[in-house]
C-alpha cells in the first residue's frame, strides 16, 4: 500500500506547480490605458519598446495590452501621439499584472510667421502627386500581413512654398467590415523629418465605399510646406477580415514607405496608392 503522505506531498507539488504556471503566464500581460491631462482615454497613441523591436497601438479608450515576455527586461516604451509632448519610459517603471495609467501632456505649437505674411498674399492652385481614373492597377492593406498599426506613406514630389488644401485618393474595393486610418503628413528633405500636421486626422471607410473617389479638406488645418512631403496612412481600427484596395500608377514613379508599430520606416517593393494633393501657392 502506497504512503498515503508521499501521495499527498505529490498533488501538492504538481498543484503548486500549475498554478504557478498560470500565474506566471498570466504575468506575461500587462495594460496600460493613455490618458490626457484630464484623464480623458487617447485612442490610437503608437507604443514601441527600442531593444526589443516590439511595438503596438492604444485602441479607441486608450488602452494598450503589452506582451512581455517579447521584451527586455532593460528596455524603454516610448509614447507618441499627434498633438501630445512625445514621452519615454523605463519597463521597470511600470505596474505589471494592473491597469497603468500614462498620462500625456498636450503639446504647444508656435505660430509660423509665413501664415501671417499670406493672409494678404494671393494665392494660385496646384495639383501634386498622382491621379488616375484607371482600375488596371490596385495596391493597398489585406489581410496577408497584420493590418491594424501598419503604415504606409508615399512621397509627393514639390519644390514650392505652399498650403496643402487636400488630400485626394481613390478607393476600389473594401472588404472589411470597416477599416479607420489615421492620416498623417510628414516633411521629407533627404529623409523622413517631423509630422506637419497639428491635429488627428481620421477617415473611415467601408464596403459602401469601393470605387469611391474620398477628398480630404485640410484648408482650415493651415498646414504649410516649403519642399517634398509624405502622405500616410495608418490602419489603426479594423472590423471584419478582408482588406482595402486603392488605385495606383501601374509604373511605379515614386518611393513608398513602410513604418512598422516599432516606429522604424523601411522602403516598401510594392506599388504606391494614387494619392494627389491640391496646394495653395503665393503668387509672386
Amino acid at each position: 500500500m502506497p504512503n498515503s503522505s508521499i501521495t499527498i506531498n505529490i498533488h501538492l507539488l504538481i498543484s503548486a506547480f500549475l498554478i504557478s504556471n498560470v500565474f506566471a503566464s498570466y504575468g506575461q500581460q500587462m495594460n496600460l490605458t493613455i490618458v490626457d491631462e484630464n484623464n480623458q482615454p487617447i485612442p490610437y497613441v503608437n507604443l514601441y519598446f527600442e531593444k526589443s523591436s516590439y511595438g503596438t497601438l492604444s485602441d479607441v479608450n486608450g488602452l494598450a495590452q503589452i506582451d512581455v515576455s517579447l521584451l527586455d527586461k532593460s528596455d524603454t516604451l516610448n509614447l507618441t501621439c499627434i498633438g501630445y509632448e512625445n514621452k519615454a519610459l523605463e519597463l521597470s517603471e511600470l505596474q505589471n499584472n494592473s491597469v497603468e495609467r500614462i498620462r500625456l501632456t498636450t503639446k504647444s505649437y508656435a505660430l509660423q510667421n509665413v501664415e501671417i505674411i499670406a493672409e494678404q498674399a494671393r494665392f494660385i492652385s496646384k495639383n501634386v502627386g498622382f491621379n488616375t481614373a484607371l482600375d488596371l492597377c490596385q495596391t493597398g492593406f489585406s489581410n496577408k500581413k497584420k493590418t491594424r498599426g501598419r503604415e504606409r506613406a508615399v512621397l509627393i514630389k514639390n519644390n514650392s512654398e505652399a498650403y496643402i488644401e487636400s488630400i485626394n485618393f481613390n478607393s476600389t474595393s473594401v472588404s472589411h467590415d470597416s477599416v479607420v486610418y489615421e492620416v498623417n503628413i510628414y516633411e521629407y528633405d533627404h529623409g523622413i523629418g517631423p509630422i506637419i500636421n497639428n491635429h488627428r486626422i481620421f477617415v473611415t471607410l467601408k464596403p459602401s465605399d469601393n470605387s469611391k473617389t474620398y477628398s480630404l479638406d485640410l484648408s482650415k488645418m493651415r498646414l504649410f510646406t516649403r519642399s517634398d512631403f509624405l502622405i500616410s496612412f495608418e490602419a489603426v481600427e479594423v472590423f471584419g477580415s478582408g482588406g482595402v484596395m486603392f488605385k495606383c500608377p501601374c509604373h511605379k514613379k515614386t518611393s513608398i514607405y513602410e513604418k512598422s508599430t516599432d516606429g522604424n520606416w523601411t522602403i516598401s517593393r510594392e506599388r504606391p496608392p494614387a494619392i494627389w494633393c491640391k496646394l495653395k501657392i503665393p503668387k509672386n
